[in-house]
């Protein structure tokens, strides 16, 4: 029944078979559990229902029109006279019928209409929301469907030459009619100021989460972190956390201040979307922070030593001694190259590095001999990380540019290691040695 309120098609694959377009439209009424006036905002009233218990039932109605005892005084019934209608009710009926009887091929739009629905269906879209979709990502559909409807009302007809029916066109007025007409339901029910207090609800700007975390202390976050995997009562609670059920109940007060929880009696107390919203965040703030204090730690062993020029460099016992206290609190250490990176060379001595590095240089299965004192480094370092797990490109160009290289000239030759097969890439992105790749040769401890 769902399918077909929604797609307005019914397909039935049983003993018979066969499919076809929903004839039946479809005028319901329905009571709330209270008056509608108890209901700060009408749109709780038509949730308060067992009808719409899962919100997405919403979904598969077009339009809904709140209505009260309150709307017409008593007077104004009592006093109710027959009027004169617009259109006489026979002609009216045959109307209807007649718009009814139309199909899908019977029914164009101007390129303008075509426009505005895109345009409008955007705009309206701003009103959505999954825990109320009265408005939801088909109101492209329900705004092109009220469009039709007052095209086929006002009678936008094409006829051909002998004056027979053709097609009904949708106009941009039409399709301006309904937007009024939606927008107009969206006031009569609330849903507007509804959906801009529950997004105030669950949505945390920067200003609020910087005041949260402030005011939250270690007890607050470890409940909340305890609520991810469900619901829990107090005493679960304040046993897990070794504190009384008193003092739980404390810390909820503090959460509740904030919107991050939510407590009943019957199932214990649970994360709000709010609260899920400030977690994410708050763990997310939380391993970015772990993050750069573990660089900054690594990176304050390293003296780096920039000229006012702008060149590189550095003296080899001022590595290998940063190296040393390095060694101490992180994994396995790589080495550098003995030569200080960027430094001119005499022709003697480039001689001389010329055959140092091939001799430190990666030597592949087939023989070939790839001469770089920096692909050395490079693959040291992803062998013996420092931080004690495979590196990110980014960490291997910062590393060693504290060890005199140039961070393009590092990229260089992480990319020439990449295309050699010398290192890949682990799934999650990380750099690791190919060790099918490097054969007998080896690279310089």
């Amino acid at each position: 029944m769902r399918e077909v309120l929604e797609q307005q098609f019914v397909r039935v694959s049983r003993s018979v078979s066969g499919e076809r377009f929903a004839r039946v439209r479809i005028l319901a009424t329905l009571n709330p559990k209270k008056r509608m006036k108890d209901y700060f905002y009408k749109i709780q009233a038509l949730m308060d229902t067992t009808v719409f218990r899962d919100p997405v039932d919403l979904t598969r109605w077009d339009i809904v029109v709140p209505f009260s005892d309150g709307d017409v005084t008593p007077e104004a019934i009592a006093e109710a006279r027959p009027k004169e209608r617009p259109i006489p009710p026979d002609i009216f009926r045959k109307h209807v019928l007649w718009s009814w009887s139309l199909h899908p091929n019977q029914i164009r739009y101007s390129e303008d209409a075509k426009e505005l629905i895109i345009r409008y269906s955007k705009e309206l879209l701003s009103f959505s929301s999954a825990d109320y979709p009265l408005i939801h990502s088909g109101v492209r559909d329900v705004i092109t469907r009220i469009a039709v409807a007052f095209a086929c009302l006002k009678h936008s007809v094409e006829l051909d030459d002998r004056g027979e029916f053709q097609y009904v066109e949708v106009k941009s007025e039409h399709v301006e009619d309904a937007k009024k007409f939606l927008e107009e339901m969206i006031q009569r029910i609330d849903y507007d100021g509804f959906v801009m207090r529950k997004r105030g609800e669950t949505e945390l700007s920067d200003e609020e989460f910087e005041e949260i975390c402030r005011e939250l202390d270690g007890i607050d976050i470890q409940i909340m972190e305890m609520l991810v995997s469900g619901a829990k009562k107090s005493p679960e609670l304040a046993s897990l956390l070794g504190i009384t059920d008193r003092s739980v109940r404390e810390h909820y007060n503090h959460l509740r201040n904030y919107n991050l929880i939510v407590t009943s009696q019957g199932f214990g107390t649970a994360l709000t979307s709010r609260g899920i919203g400030f977690l994410k965040k708050y763990t997310l703030h939380l391993n970015v922070e772990n993050r750069r204090t573990k660089e900054n730690e690594r990176l304050s062993l390293v003296k780096p030593a920039i000229e006012e020029k702008g060149i590189y460099s550095d003296s080899y016992e001022d590595v290998k001694r940063c190296e040393a206290e390095s060694e101490k609190i992180t994994s396995q250490r790589f080495t550098t190259s003995q030569q200080p990176a960027y430094t001119t060379l005499s022709s003697q001595q480039a001689m001389e590095n010329k055959h140092e590095s091939v001799e430190i240089g990666v030597r592949m299965k087939n023989g070939t001999t790839h001469q770089s004192r920096l692909h050395s480094d490079v693959i040291n370092l992803v062998l013996h990380p420092p931080l004690g797990k495979k590196p990110f490109d980014f960490e291997v160009i910062s590393f060693l540019s504290q060890r005199g290289y140039r961070p393009e000239e590092i990229e260089r030759g992480i990319r020439d290691l990449l295309n050699w097969g010398i290192i890949i890439l682990t799934p999650d992105g990380r750099l690791d040695v190919n060790f099918g790749k490097l054969g007998g040769g080896s690279y310089v401890e």
